[in-house]
């Protein structure tokens, strides 16, 4: 084989590999109602949703309201107070026997 041939060869595989890609493409986090998030142990999933109440500071534990209720842990420190708009982007886990999200990006609104 010449380097012609290599050449055209790694061209095609790249383009196919790409164009699978491209077809197989799902977002990690789309926007999900606290009732989807819960369902199934580890998804992922975009809420907003009002602060209930703050239960810990540091790390940051509190209360997420949209239509239900339900804890959220972040391990980071930000300043959020009682009815503060948030969207989170968190995956659903199980701490103690209770489904709770623990949050990977909190955003203030």
């Amino acid at each position: 084989m010449n380097e012609r041939n290599i050449t055209q060869i790694c061209l095609i595989i790249t383009l196919i590999g790409i164009i699978f890609f491209i077809l197989n493409y799902e977002e990690e986090y789309t926007e999900k109602t606290i009732s989807e998030m819960t369902e199934k142990i580890g998804s992922k999933g975009i809420i907003i949703g009002k602060v209930d109440y703050v239960i810990k500071e540091e790390p940051l534990i509190f209360i997420l309201q949209n239509e239900e209720k339900i804890k959220v842990f972040y391990p980071k420190k930000i300043e959020i107070k009682k009815d503060d708009i948030v969207e989170i982007f968190a995956e659903t886990t199980e701490y103690n026997k209770e489904i709770e999200l623990f949050a990977q990006k909190v955003i203030i609104k």
